[in-house]
C-alpha cells in the first residue's frame, strides 16, 4: 500500500486540471467547471514520540480493498476551481476540448 498526503493529492488534481486547461486552450468547445468533488480514503498515523501530531495520509489500495488492520476514513472535498487572469482577478476555470468535425 502506498500513501500520499492530502496536500499532495490536491496538488496532483490541480496539476491535472491545469494540463486539461492547456490542452484545450483556444478550442471551439469549452466546459465550465461548477464543482469538483474529490473523495479520498485516509488513514491516521502518529509517531511514537510524545507530543507528535496526527498525520492524515491518502491511501492507495491498488485494487486490494483493505489495508491490513488499519482503520480508514473517507474525506470528501467539494472544490470550486478558479484561476487568476493577467489583471489579478479570479474567474471560474474552463476546461476546453475540440470537435473533430461539426455536428450535423
Amino acid at each position: 500500500m502506498s500513501s500520499i498526503t492530502i496536500a499532495e493529492a490536491v496538488e496532483q488534481l490541480r496539476d491535472d486540471l491545469l494540463q486539461a486547461m492547456a490542452q484545450g486552450n483556444d478550442r471551439k468547445v469549452q466546459f465550465g467547471l461548477e464543482e469538483v468533488e474529490l473523495e479520498l480514503g485516509l488513514t491516521a498515523t502518529r509517531e511514537a514520540e510524545a507530543g507528535a501530531k496526527v498525520k492524515w495520509l491518502v491511501v492507495d489500495f491498488g485494487g486490494k480493498g483493505k489495508a491490513g488492520s488499519e482503520d480508514t476514513h473517507k474525506l470528501t472535498l467539494k472544490l470550486i476551481p478558479i484561476t487568476k487572469n493577467e489583471s489579478g482577478k479570479f474567474r471560474r476555470l474552463l476546461i476546453t476540448d475540440a470537435l473533430e468535425k461539426e455536428p450535423d
